[in-house]
């Protein structure tokens, strides 16, 4: 799958869950590739953080839900 394909994809799911109230409206599918990208290359170039790799990503997904 090209990365256009993935990002048109991510996009259509974003759009979803930002209707469904799971994810903030003001996230954008370049956000979440972002934040993605970000964690594989601290995992890559910080191996001492590799165990905290899942940790890292629970704050982001929760970084990622509505504010109540």
């Amino acid at each position: 799958m090209s990365s256009g394909c993935q990002r048109q994809a991510a996009g259509h799911l974003l759009a979803a869950a930002q209707q469904d109230g799971t994810i903030r409206p003001d996230v954008t599918a370049v956000d979440i590739f972002a934040l993605a990208n970000a964690l594989s290359w601290i995992a890559d170039r910080a191996p001492t953080l590799a165990d905290r790799r899942d940790h890292l990503f629970r704050l982001v997904l929760d970084g990622l839900r509505p504010r109540e």
